[in-house]
């Protein structure tokens, strides 16, 4: 008996326990670097925060852990600059350190940094259970852009099952590798969100970072009313939504509005079946793709001349010097719009979206010389 595209839509995404478990079977590993770093450190307000794909439940069977490790201790870093015995300055610990200290773990090989990224890792890789961990530093903003993530996910069922499509997709076909011109899994995932926001018509979202026409929040405990920064950022949104569906009820559970809730009205009664096929269509535009977005608003073109020779722009959610879109090369962005627009048609004449994934079904495309100024960390 065939499914219906919803259905098979629905059905890829992976349960909230599948997703614990797998991360369960990490912690063992997990808790050894804990362990090594606390060693070498002698820091005991050592904490590991698991974010990205792996704390959205976005990760596929696959996917690597992203996870960060830090100190509870407040403005104690572990990037924190101090004068070693000599009177040099240098990091309390370093990603040399990091490095050096997971290739001492048992099992551990394949130990790779990559420091030409925002945000530097070291990928380690273990011997026999094949796991893959990214693992950084102090990176505390990851942790926050998670966090707002898993707020949106929070609104409307739909919302999760749309964006491990679009990731299954740009996966498959091999057009979420920055190192090769093209976006990372993160920036797919914010455009993504943006499309639900700013493109799809009735809007499936709320935009967190402004509520226009809202009035005042009356939620005291709202996130927007936060006045902390995180590594001097404000990392501010509104928690106090409440999604009032007028048509198809996508709420992801039976919770009523509480008196000092944001109201919000939803009229898009749209299957994410039928929002996966208009997103492929909205994503095969290069105008839409190289327009200048931000999660903040649907026009940002006032941040062009900044990053005026970068293809791609998309401004980050609290981080506004950072183009998280400026590993796409022009070559990478057609080559996007065309997966895309191939893909479009498939579905538009019934194919299934597992014929759509079809890793051998890739359209030609030229390769870009500009990724190797990215993989060496020069910026246009």
């Amino acid at each position: 008996m065939s499914i219906s595209f919803d259905e098979e839509i629905n059905a890829m995404v992976p349960k909230p326990s599948v997703v614990k478990s797998r991360y369960n079977e990490k912690l063992g590993i997990i808790k050894a670097i804990n362990d090594k770093i606390k060693y070498s450190t002698k820091c005991e307000d050592l904490a590991i925060f698991a974010h990205g794909s792996t704390a959205t439940g976005l990760a596929d069977e696959n996917d690597s852990v992203d996870i960060c490790v830090t100190s509870t201790r407040p403005n104690t870093p572990l990037s924190k600059e101090i004068k070693d015995e000599y009177g040099r300055t240098r990091p309390l610990y370093s990603m040399d350190d990091l490095s050096y200290d997971l290739s001492l773990i048992v099992g551990a090989q394949n130990v790779e940094l990559n420091m030409s990224v925002a945000n530097p890792y070291c990928i380690i890789e273990f011997r026999f259970s094949k796991i893959i961990l990214d693992i950084s530093l102090d990176n505390l903003l990851d942790i926050e852009r998670t966090n707002l993530i898993n707020e949106y996910l929070s609104l409307d069922k739909r919302v999760k099952p749309f964006l491990f499509a679009l990731k299954k997709f740009t996966k498959a076909k091999g057009i979420n590798d920055e190192k090769n011109g093209y976006l990372g899994s993160y920036a797919f995932t914010m455009m993504g969100l943006y499309y639900l926001m700013f493109a799809q018509d009735p809007p499936v979202l709320p935009c967190l970072s402004s509520l226009p026409n809202r009035g005042p929040c009356k939620d005291p405990a709202c996130r927007s009313k936060s006045q902390e920064k995180t590594q001097g950022f404000s990392t501010r949104y509104h928690t106090c939504v409440y999604i009032d569906f007028k048509k198809e009820n996508y709420s992801i559970n039976d919770s009523y509005p509480q008196s000092h809730s944001s109201i919000w009205e939803s009229n898009n009664s749209k299957e994410v079946g039928q929002l996966v096929q208009d997103g492929f269509k909205w994503f095969a535009s290069t105008v839409n793709l190289l327009k200048p977005k931000s999660l903040k608003s649907k026009d940002n073109s006032q941040c062009l001349f900044k990053w005026r020779n970068q293809a791609v722009v998309f401004t980050d959610v609290f981080d506004y010097t950072r183009n998280i879109a400026d590993s796409c090369t022009a070559i990478g962005a057609v080559a996007i719009c065309k997966e895309f627009a191939h893909a479009y048609l498939k579905l538009k004449a019934g194919s299934s979206f597992c014929d759509v994934l079809n890793v051998h079904d890739r359209i030609p495309r030229p390769i870009s010389t500009k990724y190797y100024d990215y993989n060496s960390g020069r910026r246009a």
